[in-house]
């Protein structure tokens, strides 16, 4: 390495080095700020803490509308719809293995 080079470098790493110790320099205290505070949020009036239902029955959940419409078409679907057919007939085949 030339002289000039050495120089540049040797510049170079002094000036990272100030760089990263000016980094880590240490200001005044820091004093964290007051701010209000409310006891509640003003947004709870009204609400009511949660129930689960699960202890309800979730068949045919439907019926509570007690609508024949919406029951015949709940049958309808139920009848129609191919990816139950699929799935049902997947459940048979893995028992039939299963058997085997």
């Amino acid at each position: 390495m030339s002289g000039r080079a050495a120089g540049l470098a040797g510049l170079a790493f002094v000036a990272v080095l100030l760089l990263l110790l000016g980094g880590c320099m240490v200001g005044p205290d820091y004093v964290k700020p007051s701010v209000p505070m409310t006891d509640a949020y003003k947004e709870t009036d009204g609400w009511k803490v949660a129930q689960p239902s699960d202890h309800l029955p979730r068949g045919r959940w439907w019926e509570i509308f007690g609508d024949s419409q919406l029951n015949t078409l709940a049958e309808e679907v139920g009848a129609a719809n191919q990816n139950l057919k699929i799935a049902e007939a997947r459940l048979r085949e893995a028992r039939a293995m299963v058997r085997f």
